[in-house]
């Protein structure tokens, strides 16, 4: 196998993470025989479908490890990769359907005509990448414009639409099941003072170490999922007290406000679409 995608998997549903491997399947510069992708899912309790994960045309492998953050779990999917290449991708990516790139900023002279756009980095490259991609090039001025416009959209929201968005985000977390948490205590503490009761040369010795282990696994993970659960919902109630402390509207492009609120930026043909951190997104006509 040539290529394969690397992709650390935590809270992300199958919602999230299909767009992903569907944009996977659009691409035309590389054989289904010749890439796969390797999704290990950092001690989560969202585990994704198997009826995703038999739908696409490339081998899919998905691994369930013990929690270690971003980092360890990305090191995870490097253990089990077998390709030639490798490339990594967070579980919100998409890759563009011509050519599987990201948009490039770059300094144009067109005709005489000096301006900064936003182009495909495979089409930036066609020497080298052999690939002349048909993605639009966007003038930054028409970029700024269309994320000034999806900004002002934001800021007009009421106060309904943020506690909405709130109940959904700590629907769609979960909440920590507290009776689960007391199960595992109440029983590492059996085994702890089973433990102590035996010989080191009982044959339950061993055996009763291992399950004392697991039990202390199964609780740390459970104790990271709510500290991530909290964390989560705390940044995005910073978020949200940051922009309805905003004015009412913006007249210029701020790059400080665009690092603040904004995820990313997709471009199609007719349109422009704006994601923000809280998940909202904006479609531009431009």
């Amino acid at each position: 196998m040539k290529l394969q995608v690397l992709i650390p998997q935590y809270k992300e549903t199958d919602e999230v993470i299909k767009p992903l491997l569907d944009s996977i399947a659009l691409q035309q510069n590389i054989p289904f025989d010749e890439v796969g992708v390797i999704i290990c899912n950092d001690g989560s309790s969202v585990f994704l479908s198997d009826e995703l994960l038999a739908g696409y045309p490339y081998e899919i492998q998905y691994y369930k490890e013990p929690h270690r953050g971003v980092s360890g779990t990305r090191n995870a999917c490097l253990d089990h990769a077998t390709a030639d290449y490798v490339m990594f991708c967070d579980a919100d990516d998409m890759f563009f359907n011509a050519c599987g790139e990201r948009f490039r900023r770059i300094k144009w002279n067109n005709r005489g005509c000096r301006s900064t756009v936003w182009r495909c980095a495979s089409r930036v490259n066609k020497r080298n990448s052999g690939i002349d991609c048909p993605a639009r090039t966007v003038n930054e001025e028409l970029l700024h414009e269309a994320i000034v416009d999806a900004i002002n959209d934001m800021l007009k929201l009421s106060d309904n639409f943020y506690d909405r968005y709130r109940q959904t985000l700590i629907r769609t977390l979960g909440a920590g099941n507290t009776a689960d948490l007391k199960q595992i205590e109440a029983e590492l503490k059996e085994k702890q003072h089973k433990l102590i009761e035996l010989s080191e040369k009982d044959p339950d010795y061993d055996k009763t170490v291992d399950e004392i282990y697991q039990l202390k696994d199964r609780k740390y993970e459970h104790l990271m999922d709510e500290a991530a659960r909290e964390d989560t919902v705390r940044q995005a109630d910073e978020l949200m007290a940051f922009i309805k402390n905003q004015p009412s509207g913006i007249t210029k492009f701020d790059d400080t406000l665009v690092r603040k609120l904004i995820n990313k930026v997709k471009i199609s043909d007719n349109d422009i679409t704006v994601v923000f951190k809280t998940g909202y997104e904006v479609v531009v006509a431009k």
